[in-house]
Formats: structure tokens, C-alpha cells, sequence
């Protein structure tokens, strides 16, 4: 099941009871700003699928529009209207969708490898993402093209966190190394 909080009293405010008795939800999961949709990968009967949750109705919106076994990262637009998904396998491509009909928008390409972390920038017009091609994207999501690479850590990256104010980017890998950019300036603090 899927459970809202409020933070405040600690209270449950609302639980939906996602698939069957044999469901899960999986540990890649994003949801809207506005916590109306989430978007998540879960297993339904043995078979993995990625699914649209509209949070104040319950109702699925939809589900395995893409094998959902290819994800290992999502995030969802600011205005909860475009999911991304990262894949999981050697071509690192970032895939573009309609959270509401989950049709395919694009495709971003550039990473050569496995997609780790995708953040979408307040901006709604950029996204984020880290591979274990050691590298971070930054994306421009008009032209589908990325706009910046950012180099510095050895191995994979394995997570990233933007600052509230969307100017300072932190990464970590698997090199042991935590890295710091600021994001208006070509390289790192």
C-alpha cells in the first residue's frame, strides 16, 4: 500500500492498496510536488511493472507502459505532468512520459551506461541525472538535449541531492568521493 502523512501530528491522512496480496512496491518511486501522482515500479503477480497513482482518488491511471525491469530511476516534473524514467541497462537512456495517459514523449540521449539518479530542477524545464558513466547531465527538456556534463568522480555515481535554493548540486559515488557543484559555474566548489 501507499500511505500519506502529515508531517506535523504524524497522522495517517489516506492508504491505497496497490495490485494484490502477491504486490510490492519497489524501492524506485517518485511523487509530484504536489503529492497528487506517484509514479512507482512494483511487482504484480511476479511481474515487475511501472505504474501512475492518482493520489486523491486511488485510481491507477496506468501501468507497464515500459518493461519495468529497464528502470532504475524516476522522478517526476514540478508540474506533475511529465515522468521520467532512467534505465537500467548499457544505453542509459532517459525516457520522457505523459503522467496522466502514460504516452512516450522523447527519449534523452548521452550517458553510456546505466542511469542512477534523476532529479527534476524546480526550473520544470531541466532535469538532472547521474550514471555510472561517472558523469552528470544536465538536460534541457524543450530541446531534449543535454546542455552541460559535469566529470569529477573515478567510478559510478551512485546519488545526487539538489540545495532548496536549485544552485548547489552534492553527488556521492562509488569511489568514496562526495562532490559539490555549483550549478552557475562550469565546475565544481
Amino acid at each position: 500500500s501507499i500511505s500519506r502523512w502529515s508531517l506535523p501530528s504524524l497522522t495517517k491522512l489516506q492508504e491505497h492498496t496497490i495490485g494484490n496480496a502477491s504486490g510490492s512496491i519497489g524501492a524506485y518511486f517518485a511523487v509530484s510536488r504536489d503529492a497528487t501522482v506517484c509514479l512507482f515500479k512494483g511487482t504484480v503477480d511476479g511481474q515487475e511493472v511501472l505504474q501512475a497513482l492518482d493520489l486523491s482518488t486511488g485510481e491507477m491511471l496506468w501501468r507497464s507502459k515500459i518493461p519495468a525491469h529497464l528502470v532504475s530511476a524516476i522522478a517526476i516534473s514540478p508540474d506533475g505532468k511529465r515522468a521520467f524514467t532512467g534505465s537500467c541497462v548499457a544505453n542509459g537512456d532517459i525516457h520522457v512520459w505523459d503522467v496522466a495517459h502514460g504516452e512516450h514523449l522523447g527519449t534523452l540521449k548521452g550517458h553510456d551506461i546505466w542511469i542512477s539518479k534523476l532529479i527534476a530542477h524546480p526550473d520544470g524545464k531541466t532535469l538532472l541525472s547521474a550514471s555510472a558513466d561517472q558523469t552528470i547531465r544536465i538536460w534541457d527538456l524543450e530541446s531534449y538535449q543535454s546542455k552541460r556534463t559535469l566529470r569529477g568522480h573515478q567510478l559510478e555515481i551512485w546519488d545526487m541531492a539538489l540545495s532548496p535554493d536549485a544552485r548547489t548540486l552534492v553527488s556521492g559515488g562509488k569511489d568514496g568521493t562526495v562532490l559539490v557543484w555549483d550549478l552557475s559555474k562550469p565546475s565544481r566548489l
